[in-house]
C-alpha cells in the first residue's frame, strides 16, 4: 500500500461523489486505499459510501454507531488501514 487516507464523513452526501472522483484521479498511479468513516451522519452519506465500496476494493467504509467527533472518527479509520510499512520496520521511530 503506497497511500492510505482516512476521511471522516458527516453530512457529506452531496460532496462525496466529487471527493471520490478526485481521489481516484489523483491517486490512479498509486496503490492506495481510502477509508471513509461515517460518523453517524443524519443524511444519506452511508448510502454513497456503500455504493462506492461495493464497486471499488480500494475504498473501505466504516459506519460508526454513534456520533463520535472528528478526532475519534479519524482514529477509527486508522484502525482499518493496511500499511505497507509499520513501526517495526523503522526502529528509529520508537
Amino acid at each position: 500500500m503506497d497511500i492510505s487516507v482516512g476521511v471522516p464523513v458527516y453530512n457529506s452526501e452531496n460532496i462525496l461523489p466529487e471527493l471520490i472522483r478526485q481521489f481516484k484521479d489523483a491517486l490512479k498511479e498509486f496503490e492506495y486505499e481510502i477509508i471513509l468513516v461515517n460518523d453517524e451522519s443524519p443524511d444519506k452519506s452511508w448510502d454513497v459510501i456503500l455504493k462506492e465500496i461495493l464497486s471499488n476494493y480500494q475504498f473501505i467504509g466504516v459506519n460508526l454507531r454513534k456520533n463520535s467527533s472528528l478526532d475519534n472518527a479519524i482514529i477509527a479509520g486508522l484502525k482499518y488501514r493496511k500499511p505497507k510499512w509499520n513501526v517495526k520496520n523503522y526502529p528509529l521511530l520508537y
